[in-house]
């Protein structure tokens, strides 16, 4: 199949992580090898709708530096959605951001923008972590419902106390890295 797409698409490059060394990391060198005047992010697991990505694309400019995917009816397990609306709450406690779903990984960059960006996340914190930064240092981010589907290929690693503590400790990070920026005490979050 990747052969295919390949031929269909010759600028298509593929990376591979060999070792895996989390989501975002594959996130973070996805950005920091692309070219592109734009960017977007989207999962592989077959979640999104890559036809949603034409649309997004078409908020791009007047300022706006990102476009956030959110989902609109998620297709997912009851304790996985009342575990996104937790994230969310948490983000907009800890962090002061208040987007309706802060870990859509469907999103559109300023390409030039997004690779200047140093992210630190290595999982599923990633989205997150890269709108916390956007607005923190004053970039435009808006939000576009998209399309959500059942998971077509391989499983999450999301545990709901697992991953709720990881979260929670990773956005209590941001929250201090956030106040040392804003008391320019350091030069980005």
């Amino acid at each position: 199949m990747l052969a295919a797409t390949q031929q269909e698409v010759p600028e298509l490059r593929v990376l591979l992580q060999d070792p895996n060394r989390g989501y975002g990391a594959a996130i973070r060198r996805g950005i920091s090898e692309s070219r592109g005047r734009l960017l977007a992010t989207i999962d592989s697991d077959g979640q999104f709708d890559p036809a949603d990505i034409p649309r997004m694309r078409e908020r791009m400019g007047d300022g706006i530096h990102c476009v956030a995917g959110y989902r609109t009816a998620k297709k997912d397990t009851l304790p996985r959605v009342v575990a996104n609306w937790g994230y969310n709450l948490l983000t907009k406690m800890l962090v002061g951001i208040d987007f309706r779903d802060s870990q859509c990984a469907l999103k559109i960059f300023d390409g030039d923008l997004i690779r200047t960006i140093r992210t630190e996340a290595v999982g599923f914190t990633f989205p997150s972590e890269i709108l916390v930064k956007l607005v923190n240092m004053g970039y435009r981010v808006v939000e576009e419902p998209v399309n959500h589907a059942h998971r077509a290929a391989g499983q999450s690693n999301i545990r709901f106390f697992r991953t709720t503590r990881i979260m929670f400790i990773f956005l209590l990070y941001m929250r201090f890295k956030v106040f040392l920026y804003r008391g320019h005490l350091i030069e980005a979050p």
